[in-house]
């Protein structure tokens, strides 16, 4: 499972650094325009990589706490996160 949770954040990892650095490339109005261009990027190399994640926006952790981003495995369970929470 440690191998899993390390494959997804570096998913996050490689598409932040790609955020950083193709920044300026894009045009954002708002919050959530930068997370689903995080979230297509990450969806792309899952597909790319034959991965059995999914990526899903907005997702409840508790009756409190929303992620902007997780991973989820193919069994459903919470496998990286990415909430500015």
């Amino acid at each position: 499972m440690e191998g899993l949770v390390l494959e997804a954040e570096g998913l996050f990892e490689q598409a932040v650094e790609w955020l950083r650095a193709n920044y300026e490339d894009h045009r954002f109005y708002v919050e959530r325009d930068i997370v689903r261009l995080l979230q297509n990027r990450i969806s792309e190399a899952i597909e790319r990589g034959g991965l059995s994640y999914r990526v899903i926006h907005e997702y409840t952790i508790s009756d409190n706490c929303r992620a902007d981003l997780v991973i989820l495995d193919r069994f459903g369970s919470l496998t990286a996160l990415q909430s500015r929470h």
